[in-house]
């Protein structure tokens, strides 16, 4: 019986020492990947720290020993060499330090998410937003960046679309809540025009934009839905508002989600909070069409917009965006003017009055 306790000790004992060691070795690894000492806070990557005093440098004819940190680096390395690296949450997730989906602790620097924007130019511009907690929301650079891309676009079409399961869940709230009780009225808006002039872009843009969502679409995200000309949904997405559910208002999004769907039903969506299913939405004129493959979809639309006058498109897109204006028919009127004495639009009013296709060009075939 004693033999059997000690035994069983011992097993326990060198449990415990691998245990130690596997810890050791992991934090050894962190140390190498994230090249500690990293930035927490408003702190900064000074060496020494300044409650420390420099280490001591070697005697000469001493024993030649350097002292290290615990990443093996040199007691006193270049400045450089201590350089803080973006800590993105994906790098964070593989190295153990973040579940995707927490936030960090308050008062330190927060894991933001790994938020990319994707572009592809050909005929189409594609946007697509993705995360690498498989859940993208809005940020204020994010934002900013869509405004200039779809700003400057030269594609015939532009298409929005996040992750598979998730088109976009909003606002960011982990930044949007951090620092809070710190910041002024006009600092608090001053964070949402990014977004608006984000929407607004979207709304201007000089070709046709259409929202590819697969999944839920919620905040933010259902006003990027709603600022697009075309939406296409597969039949598994939802959609909502749920701002008023955490004291906020769509402040943003619901004039774009009016101008899609009418003032009741945008109202009564912003003061549910709650969601709706994708035949839903399709029955009050949130969604266009619903499909399974969005790729297939789109294309089909795309085909017919080929066909058309790319600077005709442009001013649809402008004089729709200007019909509040108080000078807007006049305006539509001078476009329109324009766009007759142009070469362009003369030769496909001739071929359609022949009675031939008008994108149709008589020495290269079809446009």
């Amino acid at each position: 019986m004693g033999s059997t306790g000690r035994a069983g000790g011992s097993r326990a004992v060198g449990r415990g020492r691998r245990a130690d060691r596997l810890v050791l070795v992991r934090f050894r690894f962190l140390c190498r990947v994230l090249q500690w000492p990293v930035r927490c806070g408003r702190a900064r990557n000074r060496w020494p720290p300044p409650d420390r005093p420099a280490p001591r440098q070697p005697q000469a004819g001493g024993s030649g020993r350097v002292r290290t940190d615990c990443a093996g680096h040199r007691a006193e390395p270049d400045r450089s060499a201590f350089q803080a690296r973006h800590i993105t949450r994906a790098r964070a997730s593989r190295c153990g330090l973040h579940r995707p989906g927490t936030a960090g602790p308050r008062g330190r620097a927060r894991l933001l998410p790994d938020i990319r924007l994707d572009v592809t130019v050909n005929e189409r511009l594609r946007i697509t937003l993705s995360a690498a907690s498989g859940r993208p929301t809005i940020t204020g650079p994010f934002a900013e960046h869509v405004a200039i891309t779809v700003t400057g676009a030269k594609a015939r079409y532009i298409t929005v679309e996040g992750e598979a399961g998730a088109f976009c869940e909003g606002l960011d709230l982990d930044r949007l809540s951090d620092r809070a009780e710190d910041r002024t009225d006009a600092e608090i808006a001053a964070g949402q025009r990014s977004y608006a002039a984000m929407l607004q872009a979207l709304e201007r843009a000089a070709c046709p934009v259409v929202a590819l969502v697969d999944g839920v679409a919620l905040g933010g995200g259902l006003g990027l839905v709603a600022a697009a000309d075309l939406v296409i949904a597969t039949p598994r997405s939802t959609f909502g508002l749920p701002e008023v559910l955490v004291g906020l208002i769509p402040a943003v999004a619901l004039p774009y989600l009016t101008q899609r769907v009418g003032v009741a039903k945008a109202r009564l969506l912003a003061l549910d909070g709650g969601t709706v299913d994708a035949r839903t939405a399709l029955r009050i004129g949130l969604v266009d069409e619903i499909a399974d493959d969005l790729d297939v979809a789109v294309a089909r639309h795309a085909r017919r917009w080929l066909r058309t006058d790319a600077r005709a498109q442009q001013e649809v897109k402008i004089t729709s965006a200007e019909r509040d204006a108080p000078d807007a028919d006049a305006e539509a009127l001078r476009r329109f003017a324009k766009l007759f004495t142009t070469a362009e639009t003369q030769r496909r009013i001739v071929r359609m009055a022949a009675g031939e296709p008008p994108w149709l060009d008589d020495s290269e075939g079809e446009l």
